[in-house]
């Protein structure tokens, strides 16, 4: 009887020599060729000759997929169902792309529409910017005032104190 639990489990450490300082790549000798050499001089019988797969690469779930039903005892996956596995992420791909598309049209219409506000404002708005500007006539942003212009308070980025004017 196969078990039907299945569980990940850490059985190989792997190194990966080109990103080891000095690095190791197609042959090529670096300075961690050596290392790579008393490694495996080292390993003796327990050097395995492996496919490794990265987690962060788009094979490394249907690997563990298919792992999981060869352990468990299961069929492997056909080709209709590798097929339908396919068309389904194309679909969500196409899916994707068409949103992200459409969101960058708005984002281009926004700044668009931003940059004409800010070129040419009307005079209404340049009323109202002006009235925004009035409101600090030292120039402070910051700078809170009453309604009865008795008292305001300034704030700097370190302490907060208030003046009267």
């Amino acid at each position: 009887m196969i078990e039907s639990n299945f569980q990940r489990e850490t059985r190989y450490i792997v190194v990966k020599l080109s990103k080891l300082d000095g690095g190791y790549s197609s042959g090529k000798l670096y300075p961690n060729a050596e290392l790579a050499k008393k490694i495996e001089k080292m390993a003796g019988n327990a050097l395995v000759d492996c496919v490794v797969v990265e987690t962060d690469k788009p094979e490394d779930e249907p690997v563990w997929q298919m792992i999981k039903r060869r352990v468990t005892g299961q069929p492997a996956v056909t080709a209709e169902e590798e097929l339908d596995a396919v068309l389904h992420w194309r679909n969500k791909h196409a899916i994707a792309i068409k949103e992200r598309d459409a969101l960058q049209l708005r984002m281009n219409a926004a700044d668009e529409r931003i940059d004409e506000l800010t070129a040419n404002p009307s005079e209404v708005e340049r009323q109202q910017l002006m009235e925004i500007v009035e409101q600090y006539p030292r120039g402070d942003p910051l700078e809170l005032r009453s309604r009865s212009q008795t008292s305001a308070v300034t704030l700097s980025p370190l302490k907060s104190a208030a003046t009267a004017t």
